[in-house]
């Protein structure tokens, strides 16, 4: 078994701990309920944080990138903001000179 189940959903405080066993060539399987809180899927990448303290932080990648893009995250993704504001711009032009 990759991970032990009584350590999985511990709340200590506000924090949950999941126990996960190393496997062969140093690979870790997340449980499903902490992909499940993470909504982490197939292929998806994490980012793993050495603290300090010597402690691990595993963060979802999409996460990261959501909040580096702050409130302008759900504008941009998916979208090329540099070809709308060309496509803008060229639009305003053509309308100045119609005047």
């Amino acid at each position: 078994m990759w991970y032990t189940s009584p350590m999985a959903n511990r709340t200590n405080g506000l924090a949950k701990q999941f126990s996960v066993t190393i496997g062969d060539r140093g690979r870790l399987v997340l449980p499903a309920a902490l992909r499940t809180q993470l909504h982490l899927q197939r292929n998806d990448r994490v980012l793993l944080t050495l603290e300090t303290d010597g402690s691990v932080r595993l963060s979802a990648s999409r996460g990261k990138i959501d909040s580096a893009a702050g409130m302008y995250a759900p504008i941009a993704r998916g979208r090329d903001l540099v070809a709308e504001l060309l496509r803008e711009r060229r639009k305003e032009v053509r309308e100045e000179r119609k005047r």
